[in-house]
This record gives structure tokens, sequence and C-alpha cells, in this order.
């Protein structure tokens, strides 16, 4: 069986007023005006996020329902559909679309309420925005009304397992006096390494983004998504003989961050 799972949400895009309860009158190919966009929990209760791991049909992946209800002003236009669509915000892809049913009339308004189906992968998290308009038979539309909801899951942090460097001791005291160090991390996640948003290497007080993207040109990673992540250095003659440390630490879609790791290494300089 789906979940079906409702939030409600109201945003009234702008106020009218009828005096002495006449009711308001459009001529002819009025354009149809959203007056509200609801989505609504059980019991009509008030949320605005929803734990996906609640709706898990596979370990990966989430699947549920939106039960959304929009509302306009009755003003004479005809009404041929009200479309609802979710996007990740900040995005202009939508993942779900659906049409919406008239339900009932009341007054100078129209209720309109469908389901909008929505499968995503469990790790696919962060703010999402439903998105509303309708449209009448003359073909002319309304304003797009929105509403956002936060989607999360219950996260288990990134791990660094280990650090290692391309050598223990880079020479920089003889010709041509520069090299090249590249410091890997490996790094694992209990939701999979589709969860790590990004792996740093910290040499205070900079910090560097690592990649595993499997560019051996730019940034000297061999394999790609295989969890070791890569950067490079340049070493050169300027920089005096000594130990130098770095730091590393994984960050995951949900903004949680790993353990700190550190590793050194020592550059043998002419200085």
């Amino acid at each position: 069986m789906k979940n079906t799972f409702l939030v409600f949400l109201c945003l009234f895009s702008f106020s009218f007023a009828c005096s002495n309860n006449d009711k308001l009158i459009s001529p002819d190919h009025a354009t149809p005006i959203m007056l509200s966009l609801d989505s609504l929990k059980l019991s009509d209760s008030a949320i605005a996020a929803l734990n996906v791991d609640d709706f898990l049909i596979s370990d990966t992946v989430a699947e549920f329902q939106l039960t959304v209800r929009c509302m306009l002003l009755d003003n004479g236009a005809s009404i041929q559909t009200v479309q609802v669509s979710l996007a990740k915000s900040g995005t202009e892809t939508a993942i779900s679309t659906a049409f919406l049913d008239l339900l009932q009339s009341q007054q100078d308004t129209l209720i309109y309420e469908g389901s909008l189906p929505v499968l995503l992968p469990r790790t696919d998290i962060g703010l999402y925005t439903i998105y509303a308009f309708a449209e009448s038979a003359e073909e002319t539309f309304s304003q797009s009304i929105q509403r956002q909801i936060q989607l999360f899951k219950n996260n288990a942090v990134p791990h660094i397992d280990t650090v290692m460097f391309s050598a223990d001791t880079i020479r920089v005291d003889s010709p041509p006096y520069s090299d090249i160090l590249f410091v890997m991390a490996s790094v694992s996640d209990p939701d999979g390494l589709s969860d790590i948003a990004q792996v740093e290497a910290i040499f205070e007080p900079f910090t560097f983004e690592m990649f595993d993207d499997g560019n051996v040109v730019e940034h000297g990673d061999k394999f790609y998504g295989d969890g070791v992540y890569t950067r490079g250095f340049s070493v050169d003659s300027s920089n005096t003989s000594g130990l130098r440390t770095f730091l590393f630490r994984a960050i995951d879609s949900s903004g949680d961050t790993s353990q700190v790791k550190t590793g050194s290494f020592y550059i043998q300089s002419k200085n």
C-alpha cells in the first residue's frame, strides 16, 4: 500500500474585499486567480518537513504521495486544469507532476484537490518546492503559486578511513627543485558513497576540495566513485625543510561531518 502523507501549508497570494457581500463578477475570458496552495497532512495538522525514511520501499528508494489542495477565486473563469509539480528548490526540473480535481465550490471560491506521487532516492534530500497554476478553457493562465517542504532522512555520518600521501618525504633540494605531492583520503558512509557531498584537505588556514572524479590529469584521481578522494599540490624549493600536517574531513548531503583525521609528510628542501 502506498503511503499518503499530507502536509498543511497555506500561502495566500493576495487579499481582496467585497462590500455588501457582492459576488465578484469577471468579464469574458477571465484569468484564473489562485488564492492558496495547501498540502494537507492527516488530521490537517501543520508540518513543513518529511522524513523520507518513513516511506522506504527498498534500502535506497522512498515512495510517498502528497495530497495537494488549491483554492481559486470563482471569478467566472472556466477552469480547464489545475496543475501541481514538485522540484528541488533552485532547479527547474520537476520530479513529479499531477492534475487536481474539483473538490467543492464555496461561495466565491473553488477548491481543487489531488495526489502528487513522489519517488526518489533516500539520499536526494533537501529543500523542495511545490508549484501550482491553473489554466482556463480560453487558455489564460493564473499566476504560479508555490510552497516549500524540507525532505530529510535518518542520517549516519561519513567516516575518514585512511589518509595517504604519494610520498612520505618529498625532496626539492636538487634540480628541478619542484615536485607534485598527491594527498588521498579513503572515505566511507553507511548511507552509501553517493551520500558524500564533499571531502576536504585542510592545511591551515586553507581548505582545499578533494576529488573522486577519475580525473588523473587535473586531480590525480585514478578511479571514479571508488571512495578515494585525491588532490595534487605543487611543492618547490621555496618551502623550508620540515614536517607538514594536513587535516581531512568528509561532509554528507545532510551537512553532517565526519571525524577529523590527520596525516603528515616531510619536505626536504635546500632552505
